[in-house]
């Protein structure tokens, strides 16, 4: 297998929120684990210093990709996913592979694209943010863990660490969601492509994923019956298998 393993998380979640999944796929994938939030910081640095094309967290995620002896396996749920994808299309050299962990091309829908959520919401959404962010943010838990019905500490944990979050990084991240369009780019992309989506996400539909595993020319699509967007962190053995598996094929 060539390099490690990169782990990027979703929106309004730390580092530490895939460190279970880590764990599980074993010492021997040991990599990074990385933020969106720390990503946006460091994305910043470099492109004031070197302006690019591409968000910022894509010219972090890149960053860190270099510094790397071997090309990446880079595994990013939700946003995270969105990150690799969008680094995977500009430097495909620097990853040996790219799985998609309840993620999209696009979080948006349009009228050529149902596969994602109604751009309202997610305008929405940042304006309860400024009002309410601890509200905003027990929703969009509880609706991470659905269908399961996560455990009051289980929200509470999820909200300490999203609340240590800048507000406006959390509202970068949002417009970040609510205009990236990458579906244009994944018919070039040569990277191998692991797509794993529970079928009952509320989050992204897992059309999105159906969509990529169409438009890749090296896409495997698992889904997983009857799980939600949670999927690292609710069934984090079940990912962990399906990700070895995947990666063994390699």
């Amino acid at each position: 297998m060539t390099g490690p393993l990169c782990l990027v998380t979703g929106w309004a979640r730390g580092a530490n929120a895939l460190r279970p999944l880590a764990d599980a796929l074993g010492p021997d994938l040991a990599g990074d684990i990385c933020a969106p939030d720390t990503l946006l910081a460091e994305g910043r640095a470099i492109q004031k210093a070197r302006p690019a094309a591409c968000s910022p967290y894509a010219s972090a995620l890149l960053a860190r990709l270099e510094r790397q002896k071997q090309p990446a396996i880079v595994a990013g749920w939700s946003m995270g996913g969105i990150i690799a994808l969008e680094a995977a299309t500009l430097a495909p050299e620097r990853l040996s592979g790219l799985a998609m962990i309840g993620s999209t091309s696009r979080f948006t829908a349009t009228d050529d694209y149902a596969c994602g959520q109604d751009p309202a919401l997610v305008r929405a959404m940042q304006h309860a943010l400024r009002r309410d962010p601890r509200g905003t943010l027990t929703e969009f838990f509880s609706l991470v863990y659905a269908p399961q019905t996560p455990l009051p500490e289980q929200i509470e944990a999820n909200l300490r660490e999203a609340l240590t979050i800048e507000a406006s990084s959390l509202q970068h991240g949002l417009d970040y969601l609510g205009t990236i369009d990458l579906r244009g780019r994944i018919a070039t992309l040569q990277t191998s492509i692991g797509l794993f989506h529970g079928d009952a996400d509320q989050i992204i539909p897992h059309a999105a994923s159906r969509f990529i595993a169409g438009e890749a020319t090296s896409g495997v699509l698992q889904l997983l019956e009857g799980r939600g967007h949670a999927l690292p962190v609710a069934q984090t053995s079940e990912l962990a298998e399906a990700l070895r598996n995947w990666i063994s094929r390699f």
